[in-house]
Order: C-alpha cells, then structure tokens, then sequence
C-alpha cells in the first residue's frame, strides 16, 4: 500500500486537478489518499471527501509544516508514504509507479524528484525551477549524499518505519524537517535517491523579483530550528487564510 499525503489551505480548484491526476496514475500497487487540511473554507474538504480521500483537520493555530507532515504520515496505512502539496500537479501517470520501483532497494530511505513550474509562474521562478529540472535530466536518477536542502517534503517519499523511528522534527516549525529527516537518514546508513522521473509542477505566482527574492531569503533559513510565523509567509501570493 502507498499512501499520499497532501498538506492544503483554500485550494479547492488547484486540489481537484491533482486529484483528478491522481486517479490516473498507472501504479502497480493500491495507494489512498490522505489530506491534511488546514480548516480551509473554500471546500476543500468537502471536495477531498468527494474523492475518497481520508480528511484530517489541523486547526490554523497549531499549524506547522513538520507538525502538519507528522500528522498525515501518523494517519496512513501504507509502508511507502508520498509527501505533497494541494497546488503541485504530477507530470507522468507513472509518478506513483516511481515508489514502487525505487523502494525495491531496501536500503532506501527515500526518495525525491525535480519540479516544473506551473503556468503562472513568475520569470524568475520559471527559470530557477526549469534550470533544477533540467539539472536533473541531464545527470539521471542518482544517490544523494550532499545533507542539506534535500529531500523537499512537496514532492516526495519515504518508508513509514523509518518515519517511526525518526519522525519529523517538530523543532523546524517554519520549515526544513524533510532535509533534516534525510539528513537522519543518510548518517544512520540508508539511501537517498534523487529521481528526476518522479516530477511534478510546482510553483507560486509571484507578482514580482521582490517576492522571489524573499523566498529565496526564506529558504535560506530553512537549515535550523524556526518558530512558526505566518507574516513571514507575505511573499506568497497565492496563500488565501480567509
């Protein structure tokens, strides 16, 4: 069993497609949905249980990235969970068939891919998230022993035993848990692989340079433990918390 957790807030129309997708997907193997959602008010869940997806609530004033991933993952049933978001958006039907494939390797930990932007993009963000995808393809599907940035919790995968061993820290409330979670992993002795055949787009809409350069900075604190605050999310556009 696969199980695929998807962090959410007011996507109902980005999270329709990526469900949509989802049933598409051509995987070898049964897998369930599992969406954290963040009490949006758009529909979101409602449209997520009209899909059979499993919905677990996380009230907006305990929201963190790693407590909302910990969450998710603590509700599935599969051994190989897949960690995503509502507004990225699978580029193969056989995005799902890459965890059956790479986790053949038990001494695999998990698992990540490159991203495309989505349509909307902003310049910038379009040839950053292209330059990565393309880096990608060029150098193939390959081991990863570099610990830092790795391992992006908007498109990935990893074994639930191993998360049970070392869940994500809860200390990374702004972000960062999935390259500290890989880091873990690669010093206690097990794989991570970079897939470029497990892609998806992704992207925010940033309305200017100035946005993308305060993801940038944002980025660059990700490499240490941050208390959550949400006014340093003002550089994403696309956020709706109404």
């Amino acid at each position: 069993m696969i199980s695929v957790v998807i962090r959410t807030i007011n996507e109902r129309a980005s999270l329709e497609k990526l469900l949509i997708s989802l049933r598409s997907q051509k995987c070898s193997e049964p897998f369930e949905i599992i969406v954290v959602d963040n009490e949006s008010t758009d529909g979101t869940k409602e449209l997520a249980l009209d899909f059979g997806a499993k919905v677990i609530t996380l009230p907006r004033n305990e929201f963190s990235y790693p407590k909302s991933m910990n969450l998710g993952v603590k509700n599935t049933t599969g051994e190989y969970v897949v960690l995503t978001v509502g507004h990225a958006l699978p580029v193969s039907d056989k995005w799902l068939q890459k965890v059956v494939e790479n986790f053949q390797d038990k001494n695999v930990a998990g698992f990540y891919g490159t991203q495309l932007p989505r349509n909307g993009a902003h310049l910038v963000e379009f040839i950053t998230y292209s330059f990565w995808y393309l880096k990608g393809l060029i150098f193939g599907k390959r081991l990863v022993s570099n610990t830092k940035g790795i391992m992006s919790a908007t498109n990935c995968a990893l074994r639930k035993s191993l998360w049970e061993k070392h869940p994500f820290d809860e200390r990374y409330e702004m972000g960062g848990e999935d390259g500290e979670w890989a880091a873990w992993a690669i010093n206690s002795g097990y794989k991570i692989i970079l897939d470029p055949g497990f892609s998806l787009r992704h992207s925010h809409p940033m309305k200017n340079f100035f946005q993308r350069k305060s993801q940038f900075a944002y980025w660059g604190r990700l490499d240490r433990p941050t208390k959550f605050d949400r006014s340093e999310l003002g550089f994403r556009s696309d956020l709706n918390f109404k």
